[in-house]
């Protein structure tokens, strides 16, 4: 968009492009676009409350990273889609669940507020809080104080909801002992295998049946739908730009970007922290004052009355402060000191404090010698910026001047002109897997039925394309001697799967009779034997599938033995024979152990009422979604 919508501003200013935006009026004009659309500000509103497109598309885009970082696939529009749908739906929760909070009237104080930020392990120093350590994590958070107490509060709203139902939850005793005897339960099995490959050999698969399988599934056995392309790409890292630099050019950069290399006026300061709960804190704070001018260490006075246990040690000694960095109320009496003042008491929501200015460091500007390295580095790489974005532009004027040809503009730009035949949709086999907006825009009907150039396609921010449908390639049948080896695989692994299910049915029916000798009986036919074993429920001798089997085979000490065939998707054939089932013992499990086991059962009960409860909060909100917020191409 950005590439089409600066060619219409620079390179197409003729009646042609005002031809073009007419009959893009004149659409929205019959067809009743919604012309709001485009100035829409919301992804969906909830009881009349909208949550933001901006923070709608920041979640959007954390999903889709979190999603290719796992599974490094190509995202399709189906793909897409889900993610757009479930970081909406997230956000429709949290905004219904945060309304219900302020409408049953939950209340944080700022004493608790207060309380939850000092008993963060991230702001303490050997165990206590320290207000330094508090204000240099708050900086490389990039968050003020007054920003961070916000969502600080917004969160504990939502743990005192949760915990009005969590901490309900409980489990009778029956309960408990009933889960730790199926939990805990071990069985004994004994089972043979027969492996799938051990009859791969056996199935002899004619001409015949090759013919006779092609007839009945040919719908299986077509081409996909193709496309030859031509293409033009402009990487950045394979431009062969070396911009030149020069002192002048270094020099007026520095003047442009002055303001990155001045620093923030900071103070120094140490404070006595008064615990605002006491009532004689002016009382203290007139004594320290007396003290102070009677000659005793600031630092003294602070291991006597200071309340910051994280700063005590140190004379008070908070460090350099700049004006965001602490409660603006502390900042603003700083920054209107004088150099070794006392300051009055000053109330923040940590309490009351009595304020020290100990230096002055004002904004200093560093000199062009001084970053003339870091600015040569930076100038470069804008330049190299700007040169990719240029010839973007120029590969994005020039090809929809030349409308239906690539050749002109590969020879204009002097840049090769590259081939691709057989594009798929999926565009699973191309180099182009990362990104389905070219498989998209190579199967629009505008570009297959007319040969006209793409738009550019941005498949990285370093990496543009444009490109040409040269030919369409209907999906037709392949034909038998193309697929004939397949078919023979194909059928091959199924007689092979058949033939081991059969041999295991046999053995089973050997097995059954009496002072049969399983072992041989499993070795005769292929197979293998396994003697009996207890195993619990997340063993790891078995596959999963077959430990599923063994604890859903019901068991009576009458019958004394059951048993089951169970077949994995690779073929491989288990024949399972369940002869004992001991219940776990809740008494056998230590006291500690139980009563930690016995929370965990009743969290995980509370747990599961608290998710109903939101999705009953949900359930009960008015909510209204615009189509084009799940449209993958928005």
């Amino acid at each position: 968009m950005l590439f089409m919508l600066q060619s219409f501003r620079e390179g197409i200013g003729r009646w042609l492009a005002i031809f073009i935006l007419g009959l893009i009026a004149l659409t929205f004009i019959f067809w009743g676009v919604d012309l709001n659309f485009y100035g829409s500000t919301y992804a969906a509103r909830v009881n009349g409350e909208e949550i933001s497109l901006v923070d709608f598309e920041r979640d959007f885009q954390n999903q889709l990273n979190e999603y290719q970082q796992l599974f490094q696939q190509e995202i399709t529009d189906e793909i897409q889609t889900q993610l757009r749908l479930s970081s909406l739906e997230e956000l429709i929760r949290k905004e219904a669940l945060s309304q219900r909070i302020k409408s049953e009237g939950y209340v944080v104080s700022s004493s608790k507020l207060v309380d939850s930020i000092r008993n963060m392990a991230i702001f303490q120093v050997g165990g206590e809080f320290s207000l330094d350590l508090y204000q240099s994590q708050l900086l490389n958070s990039g968050l003020s104080s007054a920003e961070f107490e916000l969502l600080q509060r917004e969160q504990l709203y939502l743990v005192e909801l949760q915990s009005s139902i969590i901490g309900s939850g409980f489990n009778t005793q029956d309960e408990f002992i009933r889960y730790i005897e199926l939990n805990d339960q071990t069985r004994e099995i004994s089972y043979s295998k027969f492996s799938v490959d051990n009859y791969i050999n056996d199935p002899v698969i004619s001409d015949i049946d090759i013919d006779q399988y092609y007839e009945n599934n040919k719908d299986k056995f077509f081409t996909e739908e193709s496309v030859n392309i031509e293409y033009l790409e402009l990487i950045k890292n394979d431009l062969s730009i070396e911009p030149s630099v020069s002192e002048e050019a270094l020099l007026s950069f520095y003047e442009d970007e002055a303001y990155r290399f001045t620093a923030e006026e900071e103070r120094a300061a140490s404070h006595i922290l008064l615990d605002a709960s006491i009532d004689n804190s002016f009382d203290i704070y007139e004594e320290v004052i007396s003290r102070l001018d009677s000659g005793e260490d600031f630092g003294d006075l602070v291991l006597e009355f200071s309340q910051d246990n994280g700063t005590s040690d140190n004379g008070g000694y908070l460090g350099w402060i700049t004006r965001n960095s602490l409660d603006t109320s502390f900042t603003d009496a700083l920054f209107e000191m004088e150099l070794g003042q006392i300051s009055q008491l000053v109330q923040t929501s940590f309490g009351y404090h009595i304020i020290r200015l100990d230096d002055v460091r004002s904004g200093e500007i560093q000199t062009f010698e001084e970053v003339k390295d870091q600015l040569s580095v930076e100038y470069q790489n804008e330049q190299r910026e700007s040169l990719f974005y240029d010839l973007a532009l120029e590969l994005t004027d020039l090809s929809f001047n030349a409308y239906d040809n690539l050749d002109t503009v590969a020879d204009e730009m002097n840049i090769p002109l590259k081939t691709f035949f057989g594009l798929t949709r999926s565009g699973s086999s191309t180099p182009f897997v990362s990104s389905p907006d070219v498989a998209r825009s190579a199967f629009s009907e505008i570009i297959v039925g007319q040969g006209i150039n793409s738009n550019p396609i941005e498949l990285s921010e370093d990496h543009v394309i444009v490109l040409r449908t040269t030919q369409f390639n209907q999906s037709s049948q392949r034909s038998l001697e193309a697929v004939k080896e397949e078919i023979r695989s194909e059928l091959v692994l199924e007689e092979a799967k058949n033939l081991a299910l059969s041999v295991a049915n046999d053995f089973m029916t050997s097995a059954n009779s009496e002072n049969s000798n399983y072992e041989s009986i499993a070795n005769s036919l292929g197979g293998e034997w396994e003697e009996r074993s207890w195993v619990g429920r997340e063993s790891s001798i078995l596959p999963n599938v077959v430990l599923s089997s063994l604890f859903d085979l019901p068991y009576s000490a009458e019958n004394n033995i059951s048993e089951r065939i169970v077949a994995l998707d690779n073929g491989d054939i288990f024949v399972i024979y369940l002869s004992g089932v001991r219940y776990g013992q809740a008494s056998s499990i230590p006291t500690e152990e139980r009563n930690q086991l016995n929370a965990q059962l009743a969290e995980q009960s509370s747990l599961l009422e608290f998710e109903g409860y939101i999705d009953l909060v949900r359930m009960d909100s008015e909510v209204s979604i615009p189509d084009y917020v799940t449209d993958p191409s928005f």
